[in-house]
């Protein structure tokens, strides 16, 4: 492997990262019953300002906005699904760009949702916008 002169390390891996959260739980990182790592509201561990935790290995609580952009009134617990891992892969790295250019950290981290599909069958579709709108298309 490589110098890597930043000592930077990233570990990456769809439910793979359930195992880089479960050798987390062995250090000081305290995990939820599933067994993902809880984080900050930045997404760093707790102690640990320098690791990082998203997808599906992070239990992560944040303010989330709908499609419209309207807050919603209280914090959610966010699933470990591909939309807010885009969003909170995102966010880390802004972090971590604002730390290389000694610039401020940006505000902790919140979740736009922008709702969820389901195709049922060949002909019918559900649609969900965060807003308690349900449509089905024929």
């Amino acid at each position: 492997m490589p110098a890597n002169p930043l000592r930077v390390v990233i570990v990456g891996g769809g439910f793979g990262g359930l195992y880089a959260a479960r050798a987390l739980a062995g250090s000081p990182a305290a995990v939820d019953k599933s067994g993902r790592v809880i984080v900050n509201p930045d997404l760093s561990i707790p102690g640990h300002p320098e690791v990082f935790a998203i997808g599906d290995t992070a239990h992560v609580v944040a303010p989330a906005r709908n499609l419209l952009g309207i807050r919603e009134k209280d914090p959610m617990l966010l699933p470990g699904v591909a939309q807010p891992a885009i969003q909170e892969g995102r966010y880390v790295a802004r972090i971590i760009r604002r730390r290389v250019l000694a610039l401020k950290p940006p505000r902790p981290f919140w979740y736009w949702d922008k709702g969820d599909l389901a195709i049922v069958g060949r002909v019918v579709s559900l649609n969900s916008q965060g807003c308690s709108l349900a449509v089905a298309a024929r």
